[in-house]
């Protein structure tokens, strides 16, 4: 979606929110906010519509209110409040509808209000300040991150070895690698740390650290052995010294596994896991 069509969606919805008697808030949030990032071609739409009590199920039950919703081909009811509505020209919208007295259930970091009638601009800086605090506290020394990205590596190469490749898949080029990026992005310093996003460790890692994310994205293209290896050197470089948890045994660990998985062969070498171990 080019940037005055983005704008123009933004602007109708927001008419819409002016003149509808239920509603007490508009909110834009994460690119669509714009503070932290501006939107581009590639962003959907991500707002939230505050009602008066009572209101909110009828509107999620209707998203005829939406801009243009005659083009609207998908509706996915993500959550109990979250919609994910998709255009006939793909174009995504992730929105939720709450009463007033819901607000506090989400998680927030940037937004913009653009209608309030509801004093939502003191309550949304008090929830962004509680997400924030709530996210640094899940796991303050990295301990679980770190354990859970030993974990599925070493469960992902078995697997792979046994010849569940999709299961592998799955553990190491996903959690394992979520797990990793959440570390690096938190422990690993850059210049660019203004572009940590503190909900999802995925979103603009390119941005903090173009180095470490271009190698990741070519360990992600081996064999699932090589990405094991791959990652375990790169969490070894830049985790050990700066993580209690990443000792140099758990390293070890891994890539016996990786030795025993492969039948020995070096894993830069080994592209299909050993079909006899079971």
């Amino acid at each position: 979606m080019n940037d005055a069509a983005y704008v123009d969606w933004v602007d109708e919805l927001t008419r819409w929110a002016v003149g509808h008697s239920d509603v007490v808030g508009l909110v834009a949030v994460g690119s669509t906010a714009g503070t932290d990032h501006l939107p581009d071609e590639f962003s959907d739409h991500d707002m939230f519509v505050v009602t008066r009590r009572g209101a909110a199920a009828a509107l999620r039950g209707d998203l005829g209110w939406l801009p243009h919703a005659d083009r609207i081909v998908m509706i996915h009811a993500e959550t109990e409040h979250g919609r994910g509505v998709v255009y006939d020209d793909g174009h995504l919208v992730e929105m939720a509808v709450f009463d007033d007295d819901e607000i506090g259930l989400v998680k927030l970091n940037a937004y913009r209000v653009l209608v309030d009638l509801a004093d939502l601009e003191a309550r949304l800086a008090l929830i962004a300040e509680r997400t924030a605090a709530g996210a640094a506290a899940d796991d303050p020394d990295g301990s679980y991150r770190f354990h859970t990205f030993v974990e599925q590596l070493v469960v992902g190469l078995n697997r792979c070895a046994r010849g569940e490749v999709l299961s592998a898949n799955h553990r190491i080029r996903g959690d394992a690698t979520t797990a990793l990026i959440g570390l690096l992005g938190e422990f690993v310093p850059s210049e660019h740390r203004a572009h940590r996003d503190n909900l999802d460790p995925h979103r603009r890692f390119e941005q903090a650290h173009p180095d470490l994310a271009a190698r990741i994205a070519a360990a992600l293209e081996s064999p699932v052995p090589v990405v094991a290896t791959r990652l375990l050197t790169i969490a070894e470089e830049q985790l050990a010294g700066r993580l209690a948890a990443a000792t140099r045994a758990a390293f070890d660990a891994v890539r016996s596994v990786v030795v025993t998985t492969t039948g020995g062969a070096h894993p830069a070498e080994s592209s299909t896991p050993n079909q006899r171990r079971k």
